[in-house]
C-alpha cells in the first residue's frame, strides 16, 4: 500500500510539473537581434520615429487566407500606441519602424476551447527594422509571440489576438527603447528667453514751480 501511495504521489508531482511547464509555455515571447544590422555602441540614439508600418511576407500573405483573425493594421496601431506612451513618436522625426510579419497561426475557437495547448499555439512572428530617412535599415531584430492557453478564455479570439498584438508590441518597444530617444510633444514650446540686460533707467521727473 505504501509503495502504491509513493507511486501515486510521484505521478502527481510529474503531472503538476508538466502542467507548470505547459502554463509557462502557454504565453511566450522571444526576441533576437540581427548583429549585422545593429547600431554600433558608439552610435547616438535616434531622436524618435515618425510612423509604424506593418507588411506581410509572401509566406505570411498565403497564411492570411487561413488566419483571417489576424489584422496587420491592428498590430501596427497597437505598437504605435505603445511608442506614443513612451514619447518615442515625433512629427519631426525622420526614422520609421517597419514590421514584416513572416509567420501567422490562429487556432479555431473550437480547437482552442476543447484541446487547448494540445492543438498547438497561436503565434505571430516577424522581423522589425528601424529605417532612416532614406529607408536604409540601421537596426533589425526578430520577434516571436505565442499563446497556447485553451478553455473558455482561450476560445475568445479577440482576447487571444489582443494578447499576441500586445506581446509582440511590448517586446518590440522594449528593444526600440535601446535605440530611440524620447522626443518632446509638438505643442511643447521652449520658454521665452529672458534678457539679462538691465532695464533702462526711468527719466528724471521735472520739478514744477
Amino acid at each position: 500500500m505504501q509503495d502504491w501511495n509513493k507511486c501515486a504521489a510521484g505521478a502527481w508531482r510529474i503531472a503538476f510539473a508538466g502542467l507548470v511547464v505547459a502554463m509557462l509555455a502557454g504565453c511566450a515571447g522571444t526576441i533576437k537581434r540581427d548583429d549585422a544590422q545593429s547600431l554600433p555602441a558608439t552610435t547616438a540614439r535616434v531622436p524618435g520615429v515618425v510612423k509604424v508600418v506593418a507588411r506581410l511576407s509572401p509566406e505570411a500573405t498565403k497564411q492570411q487566407e487561413d488566419n483571417r483573425q489576424f489584422n496587420r493594421d491592428e498590430l501596427a496601431a497597437n505598437m504605435r500606441r505603445r511608442l506614443e506612451d513612451k514619447s518615442l513618436i515625433g512629427p519631426t522625426a525622420t526614422h520609421q519602424v517597419e514590421i514584416t510579419v513572416t509567420d501567422i497561426r490562429v487556432r479555431s475557437s473550437v480547437a482552442a476551447v476543447l484541446l487547448g495547448f494540445m492543438a498547438g499555439n497561436d503565434h505571430v512572428n516577424g522581423t522589425v527594422r528601424l529605417l532612416d530617412a532614406a529607408g536604409k535599415p540601421v537596426a533589425s531584430f526578430k520577434v516571436e509571440a505565442s499563446y497556447a492557453f485553451g478553455g473558455l478564455g482561450g476560445g475568445q479570439e479577440a482576447l487571444r489576438m489582443n494578447w499576441l498584438y500586445d506581446k509582440f508590441s511590448e517586446m518590440t518597444v522594449a528593444e526600440l527603447e535601446k535605440l530611440v530617444v524620447a522626443v518632446k510633444p509638438a505643442d511643447e514650446t521652449p520658454p521665452a528667453a529672458v534678457s539679462s540686460a538691465p532695464a533702462p533707467a526711468a527719466p528724471a521727473a521735472t520739478a514744477q514751480r
